[in-house]
Parts: C-alpha cells; sequence; structure tokens
C-alpha cells in the first residue's frame, strides 16, 4: 500500500501528503547530489540491527529510519555485523560482493 491510498481512505490529510511528498523529493535530492565514495559521508541507517530489516524477493530492505543521519556508509555494514551470530558475519561481504559484482 502506497501512501496516496492514505489519502483515499482518509488516514491522512491531502495537505499532509502534499507535505510528505516535499520532504521524500528533498531526501531524493541530496541522496541523488551525494557522490558515492567507500571513504565520504553521506545519508545512512544509523541502527540496521536484525529487527530493522525485512526481507522481500530475496533481498533485504531497511525499515523504522527513525535514526538515519549522515555519516560513513560502512557504518551501517558494521552495526549490522555487530548484531550477527559470528558464523554468519562472513555471509554478508560475500554477498555485498556478489551485489557489486552484478550492479
Amino acid at each position: 500500500m502506497g501512501l496516496r491510498s492514505l489519502v483515499d481512505t482518509g488516514t491522512i490529510s491531502v495537505t499532509d501528503f502534499a507535505v510528505l511528498e516535499n520532504v521524500v523529493q528533498q531526501i531524493s535530492n541530496v541522496i541523488t547530489a551525494l557522490e558515492k565514495t567507500p571513504t565520504n559521508w553521506g545519508l545512512i541507517h544509523a541502527d540496521l540491527n536484525e529487527n530493522n530489516y525485512i526481507f522481500y524477493a530475496g533481498e533485504a530492505r531497511p525499515i523504522d529510519f527513525s535514526c538515519c543521519g549522515f555519516g560513513y556508509y560502512l557504518c551501517d555494514i558494521a552495526h549490522t555485523l555487530l548484531h550477527l551470530f559470528p558464523e554468519n558475519r562472513m555471509i554478508v561481504p560475500q554477498w555485498l560482493s556478489k551485489r557489486a559484482s552484478t550492479a
């Protein structure tokens, strides 16, 4: 269900939806303008633990962005690894490497 459907059901007003849409566009503009390098800062989740991602169609999808902000991109990966069992920690770098080679 998209946010626009919440307007149709009366859950949020047209005005509130317009504000949300504007904020999402501004965030998207900032993210798009950021240089993508491993050494620079950017918008990060900042709380990627097992409670803040779900799996959809075989991919991990982050949720709950209440702590997001600017920081090193690798902080998200480190935070995720910190919460995994040691035997599962090696899977993440392999998965990231595989995704990078197909991108």
